[in-house]
C-alpha cells in the first residue's frame, strides 16, 4: 500500500524542563508534545497556537515585522494525538507510531539528521480499522426525512 508523506517531526530536549518535546508540523498545522509522566516515550500532542500565531503575524521572509503584532499569550492545549517513539528489534532503528488528528501514523528518522522523523499515514493500519467497522466515523451519509 502508498502512504502519503505528511509531515516532519524533530525530537528535542528543552533545559528549562529538564523533558524532551516533539516539535513538528503536519501539512502546515504546527503542533507540540511533551514526555509523559506515566509512560516512557509517549508523547501527547496538541496544537502550537503559539507558533500558528506567530506565523500570521510575521512575514515569510521572518526578518521583517508588520507593524501591528498582538501580544497574546495561549495557555490552552488543544488534544491533537499522540505518538510513541520506539526502537525496532531487529535493525535497532528508532521510528515513531501513534495518532495525529485522527489518522493513524508512522514516522521514520532521518539518517542523515538524527533526532528528526517523517511522518506517513499507516495505510495498512487504516485499512485494517475501515475493514473492522465499515460503517464507520469516515463514512457520512445524509438522510432527509
Amino acid at each position: 500500500m502508498k502512504s502519503w508523506f505528511i509531515g516532519t517531526v524533530s525530537l528535542k530536549f528543552s533545559t528549562k524542563l529538564r523533558k524532551n518535546y516533539l516539535d513538528g508540523k503536519q501539512h502546515t498545522l504546527p503542533f507540540i508534545g511533551f514526555e509523559s509522566n506515566d509512560k516512557k516515550n509517549l508523547y501527547p500532542m496538541a496544537l502550537n497556537f503559539n507558533k500558528t500565531l506567530w506565523m500570521h503575524t510575521h512575514k515569510p521572509e521572518g526578518s521583517e515585522e508588520k507593524e501591528v503584532i498582538p501580544e497574546v499569550v495561549i495557555k490552552q492545549w488543544v488534544s491533537w494525538g499522540w505518538l510513541k517513539l520506539k526502537i525496532s528489534v531487529k535493525t535497532g532503528t528508532r521510528y515513531l507510531e501513534g495518532w495525529l488528528g485522527g489518522s493513524p501514523v508512522k514516522g521514520w528518522e532521518d539518517r542523515s539528521i538524527k533526532n528528526k522523523f517523517y511522518l506517513v499515514i499507516d495505510e495498512k493500519r487504516m485499512a485494517y480499522f475501515r475493514s473492522k467497522n465499515p460503517n464507520g466515523a469516515d463514512k457520512a451519509e445524509v438522510v432527509s426525512q
